[in-house]
């Protein structure tokens, strides 16, 4: 009786160390965030957080009004909403930018308004990673070196009409792990 415990504890031991150990994409979750500021709602979803760098990255934000009614608000005539990259432990950071125009929107409760992930940005040709941000820009897909990576949806708007109103800027952060 005392071998065959030991043998099945020792067959036990060596099948669990044959067990394949599972890849990040095996294990990785969804990615979910938002944030609130006033009356609006701001979630940034990616349906999984870890990536392979060959796959362009994908997800969505959406911009709601809360409670009954809605909201008129002004923002940039490209868009609400824009997307940063930012290198976690690195120096690469794309931050979104945004047309200094103005554009009237009506946020209505319960239609809310959803941006896939865009690109928006620049940078300066004297800058030591501008190699790696023109190839970013260039490619029309989001496509991250590995590494670990907070993506960042943000809304920006005014508040009323004319873009004459209160100001909000809303960041919904998710990080992501990038592998080879």
């Amino acid at each position: 009786m005392r071998w065959s415990v030991a043998a099945l504890v020792g067959l036990l031991v060596a099948g669990c160390a044959a067990s394949p150990t599972p890849t990040p994409e095996a294990v990785a979750q969804p990615g979910h965030a938002e944030a609130v500021q006033g009356r609006f709602r701001l979630t940034f979803d990616l349906p999984r957080t870890t990536w392979n760098a060959r796959e362009p990255i994908q997800g969505t934000a959406t911009l709601q009004v809360l409670g009954t009614g809605g909201a008129d608000i002004g923002g940039s005539g490209i868009g609400l909403f824009g997307f940063a990259f930012l290198e976690t432990g690195g120096r690469r950071k794309m931050e979104p930018g945004f047309a200094a125009d103005c554009r009237a929107y009506r946020l209505q409760a319960g239609l809310p308004t959803i941006s896939p992930i865009t690109k928006s940005g620049g940078f300066t040709s004297d800058d030591p990673d501008a190699a790696f941000y023109r190839s970013f820009f260039q490619d029309p897909l989001v496509h991250l070196p590995p590494g670990e990576w907070r993506i960042v949806a943000v809304a920006s708007f005014v508040e009323g009409r004319d873009c004459s109103g209160s100001s909000h800027t809303i960041q919904a952060p998710i990080t992501v792990l990038i592998v080879p």
